[in-house]
């Protein structure tokens, strides 16, 4: 899937949440650009992939700030979950930065569900599945 997003003018603000839940049975791709071509924009790109048993996904976000742009912002985050015990993940966290005077970063990161908390919400009474589905429904509550 490729998503391409450019800013239609000034004083525009773009929060986009992305959840990626990939085919067990097929590669999953998916490229999402974010293109800011104007002064005063600002776009804030979460991108969350949840990968189970035999899953292979490539995951590139990018956040593009055109020559010339002033007083712009633009953030990207890319978090995959790993919930299965094999699976395969690419993901490119990426800024293309042609003007001084913005604020951008990007990041990834790549992670099972914490132990402690299972443990911790297990030794309260949850049962595993209970427990594992609470902390997925976590990442589900910051986007909606």
């Amino acid at each position: 899937m490729e998503i391409d997003i450019q800013t239609a003018g000034e004083n525009i603000q773009l929060f986009l949440s992305v959840i990626v839940i990939p085919d067990r049975f097929q590669p999953t791709k998916l490229h999402l650009q974010s293109n800011l071509l104007h002064s005063h924009t600002e776009t804030n790109v979460h991108i969350i992939s949840f990968l189970t048993d035999t899953t292979q996904a490539q995951i590139d976000g990018k956040v593009m700030v055109a020559p010339g742009i002033i007083k712009a912002s633009g953030h990207l985050l890319e978090e995959n979950i790993i919930l299965g015990g094999k699976v395969k993940i690419q993901t490119l966290p990426m800024l293309d930065v042609r003007s001084n005077d913005v604020q951008a970063s990007h990041g990834a990161r790549i992670e099972k569900l914490d132990k402690k908390k299972l443990f911790y919400l297990q030794s309260r009474g949850l049962s595993d599945r209970a427990a594992k589905q609470l902390l997925i429904s976590g990442y589900f509550e910051t986007i909606f």
